[in-house]
């Protein structure tokens, strides 16, 4: 369930040496435990996002 909060902070993930959006730009929303208040949006990385990442690392290690 998205919430309409605007001035909530969206955080990507760490890949391949750069932060990246999820590649259906799906999120998903962290909630404070006490409050229940939204606290932030997460990149909700998905397979596609999990292959993009290990033909990265096939790539780097490629000798040259």
């Amino acid at each position: 369930m998205q919430s309409t909060q605007s001035d909530v902070k969206e955080y990507s993930y760490f890949a391949g040496n750069q932060w990246r959006k999820a590649a259906d730009n799906q999120v998903f929303e962290v909630h404070e435990p006490y409050s229940g208040k939204l606290f932030a949006r997460v990149a909700a990385g998905s397979r596609v996002d999990g292959r993009a990442q290990g033909m990265v690392r096939a790539h780097l290690r490629k000798p040259s």
